[in-house]
């Protein structure tokens, strides 16, 4: 498996960003359409994309192509635009501008094409925490039109989370183990 590496130069107006310990995934052979030789699909595609929050730039032009079946690092001091980028490519937030595709799937219109695809795990759990882990993945399911009460006990209990199950996320985030409970595989 080939690497691509992209980092953040002083000659780059491209800034990328992802604060340390955020990891995106990217899983599969590319959906999209096969070119004209049957070659697959760039697994990620950027064209100028942008990205500001207000009047501050977090990512500015940064374009790339990346085959599928390579990796990609995003390298970056702090504040330049990792983190953005990741969430960017994995459909949890919307670009200011510019051409981005996911395995064939072009955001943000067709995010709905990664569900099940993409993962992303930043530096911070997407857990709400006035619910308890039950109520949190039976949200989700209940987002995706799935009926999971009995998974939801088969995954609390295969990320040995069934003796918090029902507690809030607030009252023990500060042990940690609901930050384990949040990055477990599914």
């Amino acid at each position: 498996m080939e690497s691509t590496a992209a980092t953040n130069t002083p000659e780059s107006t491209a800034a990328t960003k992802a604060a340390a310990g955020s990891t995106a995934a990217v899983e599969g052979a590319s959906a999209g359409p096969a070119g004209a030789e049957g070659a697959a699909a760039p697994a990620i595609e950027l064209a100028e994309l942008r990205r500001q929050f207000g009047d501050l730039p977090a990512l500015s032009g940064v374009s790339l192509t990346l085959p599928a079946g390579q990796s990609l690092a995003v390298l970056g001091q702090n504040g330049s635009g990792k983190s953005t980028l990741l969430r960017i490519l994995a459909g949890l937030l919307r670009p200011s501008g510019g051409a981005v595709s996911v395995l064939g799937c072009s955001l943000p219109k067709e995010t709905y094409g990664l569900r099940g695809r993409v993962g992303y795990l930043g530096h911070e759990p997407l857990l709400y925490r006035d619910l308890t882990p039950r109520e949190n993945l039976a949200l989700v399911a209940a987002l995706y039109g799935i009926e999971a009460e009995r998974r939801i006990d088969e995954l609390l209990e295969a990320v040995r989370m069934s003796h918090r199950a029902d507690d809030r996320v607030a009252a023990a985030a500060c042990q940690g183990e609901f930050y384990q409970f949040s990055a477990s595989p599914h």
